[in-house]
């Protein structure tokens, strides 16, 4: 995919908060082989916008009115199989992470982690590498994740 080519990987931004657009537009200023091709404050939105701007990565929060993430996300993977969803969210339920790698999310981490490895977050998801922040691995593990849902990311012994 983008990746493996000199072709910047385009990617979309869905969050109803101004703020986190403008924190993940200064952290990828300057980055060469990212482009922000697309931003949305909900799902809706998003799903109109995708056929537009054909992003390959969308980072997508959960709670947005109209259409929230975890409907968002089920129509895009059912409408673009190849595109790649990483989840970007302020909650921590183990629940919501479940639910969200099963409706075809790549990943999940929190918003407390953006600012400190935005960049190599979104090129490992782009590899098809699972992202999950660490207090998320902790949850998913504590919370006994089913292992049907630890397997499909192929997780080494020492990311567990």
């Amino acid at each position: 995919m983008c990746v493996e080519t000199n072709t910047p990987i385009h990617i979309m931004v869905v969050d109803d908060h101004r703020y986190i657009h403008e924190v993940i537009s200064r952290v990828l200023v300057g980055v060469p082989d990212i482009r922000i091709v697309g931003q949305a404050a909900n799902g809706a939105e998003a799903v109109r916008l995708c056929e537009e701007t054909q992003p390959d990565l969308v980072l997508m929060d959960v709670v947005m009115p109209v259409m929230d993430g975890m409907q968002a996300t089920q129509i895009l993977r059912e409408k673009y199989p190849d595109l790649k969803i990483l989840i970007l969210s302020s909650f921590e339920d183990h629940q919501s992470v479940h639910q969200l790698l099963r409706r075809g999310a790549v990943g999940y981490i929190t918003k407390d982690s953006l600012a400190s490895d935005l960049v190599n977050i979104i090129r490992t998801a782009m590899q098809g590498r699972a992202v999950f922040s660490t207090n998320i691995i902790k949850k998913l593990i504590s919370t006994g994740a089913d292992s049907q849902v630890i397997d499909k990311f192929d997780l080494t012994d020492r990311e567990i």
